[in-house]
């Protein structure tokens, strides 16, 4: 049996998306295909502008069988833990394919990436372009320069879905190691346009182009898959979530307490607390992400770190194990049959009974999304059993 994973953000769900899944389906030929999703917040910290139950009912109407969730505290997260942390669960439910987009479609090139980005002297040369005052992004381009001479990885390593696609494969070899399982990798370029490009003159755009339309009350509806779900207020949301961050900072007892949550580290609490306290340094959510930000720490980092904060991860969480079904059709209800007895144990369906540490932070990140977006009662389908299509 041939069963296709996928991962999706689907923030929002849009053309490229359906295009991307109907090319690995076509790739791939599989009997199943599984999706696991990030919910109501984005691995890069934004907040989604749709929620995870309307993606779920999506994903369903768009050829997949199975929707899996990746929870916050897998998803909110670096793109290394991201990676693994989706493959990982993915892997659990048996997967023997797996599709990802990216803009460099090349395996040999891809794979060449992912090692050296694995060997010591490129973390070697990062430290010492960071110790330099380079920024991040430029450390690491001027690491890479010293390993290869090849302008196609120089220019292609730091494109958003390149960036993932090797964690991917870092991911996949990782459990061919430890248990000689070949997951076959399909490759699917993307098209028409780049992460951070601006509306094209195709229905295929990038979804940063589609949340800027939806924050400024343009319409986007030749670009999204479904315009009958309820997308998010997100000029409203990011206010609310200013006031939220304001909050914590304020009521906490002391500084101490932040600083044992995940992501806090080398006093970016109290960087975080002086803007906080400063008149004009955090009008908005937007000037607060902007000057938190260092040279070694990005925006990306910020925005993850905030919302840690404000729902007071703790720093040892580091690894999940969690499988929870959101939806599925026919196929997918049959396929979760054949699953072995102890990964059919593991799976969880509704958050009714106890709850892992996974289930304790996605129930709080719902909570807060309800009062982000105007919904505050949408973490009671929690408690619900998963979506089903017949």
């Amino acid at each position: 049996m041939k069963v296709l994973g996928l991962i999706l953000e689907l923030n929002p769900p849009h053309y490229g998306h359906k295009y991307f899944i109907d090319k690995a389906i076509e790739k791939a030929q599989p009997d199943v295909t599984i999706a696991i999703i990030t919910t109501n917040f984005s691995m890069r910290g934004d907040i989604s502008v749709i929620n995870k139950f309307d993606k779920t009912s999506i994903c369903l109407d768009n050829k997949i069988d199975l929707v899996l969730e990746l929870p916050y505290i897998g998803a909110v997260a670096s793109a290394d833990y991201f990676c693994s942390n989706a493959v990982n669960i993915l892997n659990k439910f048996g997967i023997t394919d797996i599709a990802f987009g990216c803009e460099l479609a090349n395996i040999t090139k891809l794979r060449k990436l992912n090692n050296l980005l694995s060997n010591p002297k490129y973390n070697e040369s990062l430290k010492e372009y960071l110790q330099k005052g380079f920024s991040y992004s430029n450390a690491c381009n001027k690491a890479l320069m010293t390993m290869t001479r090849d302008l196609t990885l120089i220019e292609n390593f730091s494109m958003p879905n390149n960036t993932l696609a090797i964690q991917y494969i870092s991911a996949i070899d990782k459990i061919k190691e430890k248990t000689d399982k070949e997951i076959n990798i399909h490759l699917i370029q993307r098209i028409e346009n780049n992460y951070y490009d601006t509306i094209t003159t195709s229905n295929i755009a990038s979804a940063t182009a589609i949340r800027e339309l939806i924050a400024n009350n343009d319409d986007f509806s030749n670009y999204v898959i479904n315009n009958e779900v309820k997308y998010l207020d997100i000029n409203s949301a990011y206010d609310k979530l200013l006031t939220i961050i304001k909050s914590t900072f304020i009521l906490k007892n002391d500084i101490y307490e932040i600083r044992d949550l995940l992501g806090v580290k080398e006093g970016i609490e109290n960087r975080i607390d002086n803007i906080l306290s400063s008149s004009n340094l955090a009008d908005s959510y937007e000037e607060l992400v902007k000057n938190a930000c260092t040279k070694r720490y990005t925006t990306n980092y910020i925005k993850r770190l905030l919302l840690n904060i404000i729902l007071k991860v703790p720093d040892q969480i580091q690894k999940i194990d969690y499988l929870r079904v959101l939806g599925f059709n026919k196929n997918g209800e049959d396929y979760i049959k054949t699953l072995p007895k102890n990964i059919k144990s593991e799976i969880i369906t509704t958050y009714k009974g106890s709850l892992s540490n996974e289930g304790i932070y996605e129930l709080k990140a719902t909570k807060l999304y309800g009062l982000l977006s105007g919904d505050e009662n949408i973490y009671l389908k929690e408690y619900q059993m998963p979506i089903r299509r017949k």
